[in-house]
């Protein structure tokens, strides 16, 4: 009987222990109404339901800061790239047009060169 009653006492403690770390975790939110001990448990489990859901709302939120940061630095970007991507064009196609011109240039090159090298071998045989 000394071993339940000792048994009993421990429990008691126990609960006394964690219904004083209940209204201390209570009243540090604010909350200061009286509570039972039939309900201090449900109670515990509630707020710590409650305090989960808002360290991972807390976690959400600066997740979402950071997306927003990295959204606004990739409009940013996309500015800079879609004002700088007309002039680019711009450049590569006058850079097109010459590389043309120079390749139509060569190819007059070599048949005038070609025409020439004919009239020599027509004037050394004559």
């Amino acid at each position: 009987n000394v071993v339940v009653m000792a048994g009993q006492r421990m429990r008691d403690t126990a609960a006394e222990a964690g219904y004083q770390v209940l209204r201390r975790r209570l009243q540090d939110l604010g909350y200061h109404e009286p509570v039972s001990a039939e309900s201090a448990l449900l109670i515990g489990k509630l707020l710590s339901e409650v305090l989960a859901s808002d360290e991972s709302l807390q976690m959400l939120k600066q997740r979402s800061r950071k997306e927003e940061d990295q959204l606004h630095a990739c409009r940013s970007e996309l500015s800079l790239l879609q004002h700088t991507n007309p002039r680019l064009q711009d450049e590569n196609n006058t850079l097109h047009l010459e590389i043309i011109d120079s390749g139509e240039a060569a190819q007059r090159r070599d048949a005038e060169v070609q025409l020439c090298v004919l009239t020599l071998e027509d004037e050394a045989e004559a």
